[in-house]
């Protein structure tokens, strides 16, 4: 009569030995209970559409696609939507069932301008007809100063919002997170120095039993990236006898006593060198104090020369 392995052992065999008590069962083949959560099943998409620097102006554009019916909110933030010290902005009472969006849990150039709440019935925030005040003077937040709300195409289950910040770079470069550090990270290299922020898009939507929010979290990052060397247009005073010739102008970041960045101002260098003409074997030289500054921009203006040519270099250095 051939010897039987243990039960275990033929569950070793199998994959797991797993260890049941005497009243309990259990098989391949039966049905396990689980729950499905399609609550995302029906989402639509944040896009970046527009980011653009031009002089000392800014525009970052975002287009949401809100999906008609279903309870949601969305979050631009350059933040995490959940961070380690303070968690989610969108907090739920358990019991209630209230939900409350906390502009405080968000950076000061978020697109939350003010604490607002939703009812068990998810009307507030998470509703259709919510309307975010951007501009509402209470709120404490000063970036996004444009929001436009789509009309939706019949037969079509998405609507177009687009929410928009146009003003002076400054703004923009100023802007903090939740816990008073810039939205920016800076890097000098050889041949440029970048700025990058990271936007975070967030949607965020109710759940039931227990009460609750889920949320998806996409983003974008922005690079903004200065040429250390320049490519210029000006004049230098010549005669036929000395030929000027460029060679370089490198702009560089003008920071204050605190190393924070200037953006008032910026350093130029500048590099040329003079070819004579001669058969006199005659020198030419840069005289001290003779730099005339002509802006193409009236509001620009020669702050200093930090320093100038001297016999034995031709390095001009503007501030």
């Amino acid at each position: 009569m051939p010897r039987l392995l243990p039960p275990c052992t033929v569950w070793l065999l199998l994959g797991a030995c797993v260890s049941l008590p005497r009243d309990a069962q259990a098989g391949f083949g039966q049905p396990v209970s689980y729950v499905r959560d399609d609550r995302f099943k029906e989402m639509g998409q944040a896009t970046l559409k527009t980011f653009d620097i031009s002089g000392e102006d800014a525009v970052l554009g975002v287009e949401l696609e809100n999906t008609v019916g279903e309870d949601e909110v969305w979050v631009l933030d350059f933040q995490p939507f959940e961070t380690n010290d303070t968690g989610r902005p969108v907090v739920t009472n358990v019991t209630t069932g209230t939900a409350t969006l906390l502009a405080e849990r968000t950076g000061e150039c978020s697109s939350v301008f003010r604490t607002s709440s939703a009812n068990r019935t998810h009307a507030g925030f998470y509703d259709d007809s919510w309307f975010p005040e951007f501009m509402n003077t209470t709120g404490n937040k000063k970036f996004f100063n444009n929001y436009t709300r789509g009309e939706v195409a019949a037969g079509q289950p998405i609507r177009l919002d687009n929410v928009v910040f146009s003003g002076p770079m400054a703004t923009f470069f100023t802007c903090k997170n939740q816990d008073n550090t810039s939205i920016w990270e800076r890097h000098n290299y050889t041949e440029q120095f970048e700025y990058n922020t990271t936007l975070y898009m967030t949607n965020v939507r109710p759940k039931v039993g227990p009460y609750g929010s889920s949320y998806v979290q996409s983003h974008a990052v922005l690079y903004w990236r200065l040429l250390r060397v320049a490519i210029s247009k000006f004049l230098i005073s010549s005669t036929r006898q000395i030929q000027p010739v460029f060679e370089y102008a490198i702009v560089k970041a003008h920071y204050d006593a605190n190393g924070d960045p200037d953006w008032t101002k910026a350093q130029i260098e500048m590099a040329f060198k003079t070819i004579m003409d001669s058969d006199s074997y005659l020198m030419a030289a840069y005289r001290s104090n003779s730099l005339v500054y002509e802006p193409l921009n009236n509001n620009n203006s020669l702050h200093s020369v930090i320093n100038e040519p001297s016999y034995n270099g031709t390095s001009l250095h503007l501030d």
